[in-house]
Order: C-alpha cells, then sequence, then structure tokens
C-alpha cells in the first residue's frame, strides 16, 4: 500500500509541474527596439481599444512592412502593469486558449506610448481578428480591439 501512495504522490507532483499551465505556448516575441519608420509601414487594419482594467487605451494597428512580414503596434497606449500579461489574437472578443495566438508578454507600464511586435505568419487575421491583452494568472481582460 506504501508503495501505492509513493508512486501516486511522484505521479500527481510530475504532472504539477512549474510551467503556468494556461499560459499561452509558443516563442514569443520581444516588443523591437527601434519603432519602425511610417515610410516603410503600410496599414492592414486598425481598431481602438475598448478597456477593462488597469486603465487600458490606445489603438491596434497591424501593419505590413515593405520588405515583408507584419508588425502589431500598440499606439497611444496606456496600460499601468499587470502580472502575466499578454497580447494575443483571438477568435472572439473573450479570452479561451483554444481560441487565442500569443504574441508576447507584456512587462511594465505605459502612458502614450507605441510598443511593436513582429507577427508570426501564423497568425490569419481573418480567423484571429481581435487583439486581446489579457491577464492569465488572474483570468482577468485588460482590453480588447476589433481588427476586422
Amino acid at each position: 500500500m506504501k508503495k501505492i501512495f509513493v508512486l501516486i504522490t511522484a505521479i500527481v507532483f510530475a504532472s504539477c509541474g512549474s510551467e503556468n499551465e494556461a499560459e499561452p505556448k509558443m516563442e514569443m516575441s520581444p516588443p523591437v527596439d527601434t519603432p519602425i519608420p511610417p515610410a516603410e509601414l503600410t496599414v492592414l487594419r486598425m481598431a481602438n481599444f475598448t478597456g477593462y482594467a488597469h486603465s487600458l487605451s490606445g489603438k491596434a494597428v497591424v501593419y505590413e512592412r515593405t520588405g515583408g512580414g507584419r508588425i502589431i503596434s500598440l499606439e497611444n497606449f496606456t496600460m499601468t502593469s499587470g502580472p502575466d500579461v499578454f497580447v494575443l489574437f483571438s477568435r472572439s472578443n473573450v479570452y479561451s486558449k483554444a481560441n487565442t495566438v500569443a504574441v508576447s508578454m507584456v512587462r511594465g507600464s505605459y502612458q502614450n506610448a507605441t510598443v511593436q511586435y513582429e507577427l508570426p505568419e501564423s497568425i490569419d487575421l481573418t480567423t484571429h481578428p481581435f487583439v486581446l491583452v489579457y491577464c492569465v494568472q488572474f483570468s482577468q481582460l485588460f482590453g480588447v480591439a476589433d481588427v476586422r
């Protein structure tokens, strides 16, 4: 009986890894160090954020780069910091791990800032037209922009 208890305990601890199970999975891109000059960008889609928490406001703009690739630019972006906050593209205006693709983790507070991230080519804007700023740890939607 003692061996069974030890085995069950080992299985439980092994399945409770230190990694946050709710955290979106993918290679996250860091913010672009130097904002890309407007002459190198063409607007594909844009929308204002509807803020729900942490004083989030601003707009989400998806740009195509002249040399190829796309970026998401959070412009006039204001948000107070929170833990475990991500920029995600989603199939709907609410968070569901199954319906989102993560772009990057957001660290810190912003006040009327421009923050840009490279977009993975796997993000299809026709199927994932909502930009979410979401805190996974506390299941809190900070804001959403519909870039359809």
